[in-house]
């Protein structure tokens, strides 16, 4: 997710529009002399502790982004897409980062999903600048598009994001549910991790599932729900698999994976969140409960494996109304709206060969008149003009 900040709410922001418009506070005035002096850099291992720590200051204003913003968080995106963690340094001092990662479909896109500058570093263009260099990294990565969210109220965050040219806006909705309280027990006991009834067996994900389960979900989560479609790629599976293995189910069918639940659970110091990330079944095995089943199943195991947990949260596109009649069963409620949007990337430059003349017209250098070999067409290769 990009975070950003509402006007009139916590004096700092993740990428915020104030950052480069007006704040609803004084700022400390930067002379033009720091303003130069602030550069931006890649981020390193030693960045990452103190950018989760600005982070959890600074997304507090957001009850979604309090929630699915985790110490994993910064560490996972620098960890698995480094070329896209850059931090704002000012007199060695970092003021700012954006962290942004790939995702695998027919074409590679982009997703800058955290970006924040401290309050008295905003109104600079640090923000700008930091979207910019890491959407010329994704474009010489060959990504062609790249996503960015907002909550839909923050109209000044969508006008800046208007400015940098992102558009095409998609809602998607963000629903949680307060979990019964439990009756403490001596001991931990241990959920399900089989539940057969009739034909339908629900068991934990196991490594040959991997492929039905993205295969399924291939076919399910198509550009009819956008969102979803963005956001589906095989690193959802092998992660959930790898990361969340306790709370991945499946259910099974006469031997063929017919649906699957990937979910997680978000730790934070105060409390521990349950979070279901995907929920799918079969179309050929509607209205056959198997989504209630599923839901029930992980709702079992994250209760097993994390007794401490009170709310579970669920994420999908504003337009999806079977998924929201679906949570509104289990008494879900609406939290919170957001705007994703997108903008693409012109392609990188190449390298342009340049004409060879014809063999009848060629006039041999003197290198080649004294018996050389004939350059290849390696060698007639030009640098690309520059884009600035």
């Amino acid at each position: 997710m990009m975070k950003m900040l509402p006007p009139s709410s916590h004096p700092s922001s993740s990428l915020s529009p104030q950052t480069d418009s007006a704040l609803p506070y004084a700022l400390v005035t930067v002379c033009p002399e720091k303003e130069e002096a602030v550069r931006i850099r890649d981020m390193q291992l030693k960045d990452v502790a103190g950018c989760y720590q600005m982070g959890m200051e600074l997304f507090a204003f957001n009850s979604a982004y309090l929630r699915t913003y985790d110490r994993f968080v910064v560490l996972e995106e620098y960890a698995s897409d480094p070329d896209f963690c850059l931090v704002a340094e000012h007199e060695g001092h970092v003021v700012g980062f954006v962290v942004g990662l790939t995702i695998i479909k027919e074409v590679t896109m982009g997703y800058i999903s955290w970006v924040t500058v401290l309050p008295q570093y905003q109104r600079q263009g640090i923000a700008t600048r930091l979207m910019r260099q890491v959407e010329e990294r994704m474009r010489l990565h060959h990504i062609v598009e790249v996503l960015v969210e907002t909550p839909a109220s923050n109209n000044k965050a969508l006008a800046f994001l208007n400015k940098l040219g992102y558009g095409s806006p998609e809602q998607q909705v963000y629903l949680s549910r307060a979990l019964p309280a439990l009756d403490l027990a001596p001991h931990k006991e241990e959920g399900p991790s089989e539940l057969t009834t009739g034909d339908v067996r629900i068991r934990l994900m196991e490594i040959q599932d991997i492929w039905p389960v993205y295969e399924l979900g291939t076919r399910i989560f198509t550009e009819q729900s956008r969102n979803l479609y963005r956001f589906w790629d095989e690193t959802a599976v092998t992660t959930a698999y790898e990361m969340d293995g306790e709370l991945a189910l499946v259910a099974e069918r006469e031997g063929r994976v017919v649906g699957f639940a990937l979910g997680s659970a978000l730790e934070k110091e105060d409390a521990t969140y349950g979070y279901l990330i995907w929920l799918a079944v079969c179309p050929q095995t509607h209205n056959a409960g198997i989504g209630r089943r599923l839901y029930a199943a992980y709702e079992a195991r994250l209760r097993a494996e994390y007794p401490e947990a009170q709310t579970v949260m669920v994420d999908t596109q504003a337009s999806n109304a079977g998924a929201l009649r679906f949570f509104a069963r289990y008494n879900y409620h609406h939290t919170d709206t957001f705007v994703y949007v997108c903008k693409t990337l012109s392609p990188p430059l190449t390298y342009k060969r340049r004409r060879i003349p014809s063999p009848r017209t060629h006039v041999p250098s003197p290198v080649q008149a004294q018996g050389h070999d004939a350059p290849s067409s390696r060698d007639f290769l030009c640098a690309p003009t520059p884009t600035r």
